[in-house]
């Protein structure tokens, strides 16, 4: 969890407490993140401009659940990516976020989810099937980065001609991403807006059921009687198009290193699958896939 400076001055006045751009290995944030707890749980860098980054949880949950002080609506992550317009809800501060997290929070409803376990369990042995032919492969590039597309597509409703360009664009910019290349990351975000107009234009001519597609019900949801503006409904689909992208793929590949280290766990969740869930949950918080997560201090 970092939080941004509001006053640009305040990272020549104080030292840099730890450096994010050392080259990491797979184990060494874990070191890190133990030392700042000890030595400096609210550690300053100079990096990407100055930000703070709190180690400690009474720390991170004040700063999640205090929005009059710590805010979003200025920059999300560090280091910033964002360079267009405002998306909802993410950009937004409560309440002014509360309406869209409304709109599309019945379209993740249990019920809607378990309808998605079959035709995520297809897409995955799909794209393993080649991996487990030629023995090996990169689990993050040939599996991860067009599975995570693939499932969106899915629960989005996205027509097959605009699934598979989606595919390639949303893997370019995940991997972008990922790579830190400044100029592929602007790049493929606009043509990943100029998908998510499309996809609007079609659910304009086609709606669809509210309860099973997030594009309809964002069209469809008033506000005291007003429905979203179009570039807030534009702003959205874009952050629903790669919010989930960059997650999965990160853990996808740290769960699957784990468990190559740990030949016994892997045997043990072979044999009782019941443990899966809780297994999930554990690799969520050992290996937490966005360090990044931004708030400003408003004072």
């Amino acid at each position: 969890m970092t939080v941004n400076e509001t006053n640009k001055e305040i990272s020549k006045e104080v030292s840099n407490d730890f450096d994010p751009l050392i080259p990491e290995s797979f184990d060494s944030p874990h070191k890190v993140y133990a030392d700042l707890r000890q030595r400096c749980p609210v550690a300053h860098s100079n990096a990407w401009g100055g930000f703070w980054a709190l180690t400690k949880y009474d720390d991170v949950h004040a700063a999640l659940t205090e929005p009059s002080t710590f805010i979003t609506s200025k920059q999300n992550v560090v280091p910033k990516l964002a360079f267009t317009g405002r998306r909802p809800p993410l950009h937004m501060d409560p309440p002014e976020h509360t309406p869209y997290r409304k709109a599309i929070n019945p379209l993740l409803r249990p019920e809607r989810m378990a309808s998605l376990e079959a035709p995520i369990r297809r897409i995955a042995e799909e794209l393993l099937a080649p991996m487990v032919q030629q023995g090996g492969g990169d689990i993050c590039e040939e599996f991860g980065s067009y599975l995570t597309i693939r499932v969106f597509s899915e629960w989005m409703n996205v027509p097959d001609e605009m699934a598979d360009a989606l595919k390639e664009v949303g893997r370019a910019y995940n991997l972008a991403v990922q790579q830190a290349n400044g100029e592929m990351v602007k790049e493929t975000s606009f043509k990943l807006y100029d998908m998510a107009r499309a996809l609007i234009a079609e659910r304009r001519r086609n709606p669809l059921n509210t309860m099973t597609d997030p594009t309809t019900a964002l069209i469809n949801y008033r506000v005291d009687g007003q429905p979203f503006s179009e570039e807030m409904i534009i702003g959205m689909i874009r952050q629903i198009l790669v919010v989930g992208i960059i997650a999965p793929t990160v853990m996808i590949g740290s769960i699957a290193v784990h468990l190559a280290r740990d030949q016994a766990l892997q045997q043990k969740l072979r044999d009782d699958a019941s443990l899966l869930p809780t297994a999930v949950e554990e690799f969520l918080r050992l290996y937490t896939p966005y360090r990044g997560f931004a708030r400003t201090a408003t004072h």
